[in-house]
This record gives C-alpha cells, structure tokens and sequence, in this order.
C-alpha cells in the first residue's frame, strides 16, 4: 500500500456509512477516505470496513477494482490545496461569497502505478443556508443529503443513494449556530428497516477547539445508549484552523466550526479509558503571516508531510 497516500487516507474522521454503501447499491461511493479504525463504526465495536486502496475494497465502496481507476496525472489546483505528492489530495473550493462549494479528496489507489481515487463532494446553497450535498466518485458512484431546518436552524440531514432509496437520517442538537453538541444517525435497510442506530456528543474546550466526540451506540428506539470509545484531541497551537475541521463529521456542515486551531495529538479510548491503536501526533508550519504552510503526520504508519497550496488571492 502506498504509505503516503494511508495517511491521505486518514483525512476523515467520519466515514461510517462506507459499509452502508455496500449493501445499498453496487454504484454508491464511499463517503471518503477513512481513518484505520472509524471512531463510529458502523458495526459497534468493530474497525472500519475495507479501506480504499489497502487490498479490501468492495464493490459498493467506490466499486474500486485494480486497474479501473483513473489514470491521471495532478490536477489543476482550484482552491485550496492540502498536496501529500503528485497523486495524492485535497482540495476545498469556495464561490465569491466564502461558500465552501466543493471538497476534493484523491488518492493513489494502486501500488506502483498513476491510478486514483476520487472523491467528490459538491454543495448547494439557497441564500446562505445549505440545502443539498452531493457525492461521487471517479467510477460513477453517486448519493446526495438534504439538509432539514426549523426556521434558521438546522434539525437533520437525509440521505439518499442514487435510485432514491433513504439510507440515513442524521439529526442534530445545536449548543449556537455555529457549535454542534450531539448527532444521532439512524441508517436503513433498502426496505426501509432500521440497521444501525449511533449517537455522537461532542465536547469543546474554552478556545472552541473540539477536544472530545463521544460515540455511542444502541440496537432499538427501546435500549438505552451503550457507551463505544471516545476520540480525543488535544496539544492545540496557537495557529488559526486549516480546512479539515470540515471532516470531523458526516455529512458535511460547512458552517459549523469544529476548531479555532490544530490539534497537536489525536488518540482513541475505550469506554473504560485504555488506549486503541490509531495514535497519531501532528505538527504545522506557519509563513510570516501565521498562515499554516505544511502540515506532519506521525504515526503508526511513519512520518509524512504535506503542503497547503493557497489561491493566489487569499
């Protein structure tokens, strides 16, 4: 497996309904790369399933087969750009207004050759509130989410593949506007039975840094909550945020701010406290103007180091 792009790979921390994908249709994608272990997995207790590009993919979760991919050299930068090599990517677009209307995520998918995942997620606005998400990826896989609200505040998401079948609702409890407190997902079946149930409570500290998502589980509307491990991050800096404090969760809620810095230090804990694997450590490098430049990852799978690349006008 090419290692640079595993910590690509690693850029977002929510990606539970990868496996959700795999039995709703043979042409969803994945919602994107994903940690080593999924702090919410879609399986309580268990890890991630098939990680794209490690030799597990299956068809469902991007339909990633060896040699299908796209044979393509960098793209053009649009935005901002997060560049862990040639291959491997991510990009965040915004229109005129500060709108994020496009996230980017690509990766080498194929061990010695220029074949590539991507993963594009396109949103929609009316005004300034956002009322649709689309997903896709390079092998034709599509799904979307539509945003829900009660007057100006938003109360839940749906999610849909691409025949039109319901896959999730994610419904939302605000603490403002801006600060997410607890999600709780329901994912169905195609006959519209319930398979999984998840709740996420999400814990900041005085600075607005989130420092805690608490994930939780039950198998019925009936049984109570049943604690599954806890995802910490903590050693802050003094740096303002880079763009990934949009992948904390899913779907994706461009307006609510996760972070006012960057995590020095990111670990996950069972329910009792003992450390799981999945341990990385973080370290950024500024410009003149306290701008972050790159960005270091170490961790069980070695030391890598990507750059942002900024339009010419930001």
């Amino acid at each position: 497996m090419n290692t640079i792009a595993s910590i690509h790979r690693k850029a977002v921390v929510f990606a539970g309904s990868l496996l959700l994908l795999a039995a709703c249709s043979t042409n969803e994608p994945a919602p994107a790369p994903v940690l080593p272990r999924d702090p919410n997995p879609t399986v309580p207790g268990g890890n991630i399933p098939g990680t794209p590009g490690n030799g597990s993919q299956q068809p469902g979760n991007g339909n990633q087969q060896p040699g299908n991919g796209t044979n393509n050299p960098e793209v053009p930068v649009r935005g901002t750009r997060l560049r862990w090599s040639s291959l491997d990517h991510q990009d965040w677009v915004h229109n005129t207004a500060g709108q994020l209307v496009q996230y980017v995520s690509q990766y080498n998918s194929t061990q010695g050759a220029n074949t590539v995942t991507r993963f594009t997620y396109e949103f929609r606005y009316e005004g300034q509130r956002l009322e649709r998400l689309d997903v896709m990826n390079n092998y034709g896989g599509k799904k979307h989410v539509r945003y829900q609200y009660e007057g100006d505040r938003l109360v839940k998401a749906e999610e849909f593949n691409s025949v039109g079948d319901k896959m999730a609702v994610y419904e939302y409890e605000f603490a403002s506007p801006t600060r997410l407190q607890a999600q709780v997902e329901t994912h169905y079946e195609l006959n519209g039975t319930v398979k999984w149930r998840f709740r996420k409570e999400f814990v900041y500290d005085g600075r607005g840094n989130l420092t805690e998502i608490r994930n939780f589980h039950r198998n019925s509307a009936e049984q109570a909550w049943q604690a599954q491990d806890r995802l910490v991050f903590s050693q802050y800096d003094n740096l303002a945020t880079t763009g990934e404090d949009l992948l904390m969760t899913y779907p994706m809620l461009p307006g609510v701010r996760f972070r006012v810095n960057n995590p020095g230090r990111k670990q996950w804990f069972t329910p009792e406290g003992q450390l799981m694997s999945g341990e990385e450590r973080y370290s950024y490098t500024a410009d003149l103007n306290g701008k972050v430049i790159s960005k270091t990852v170490s961790g069980e799978g070695g030391r890598y180091t990507g750059t942002f690349l900024y339009p010419a006008n930001q």
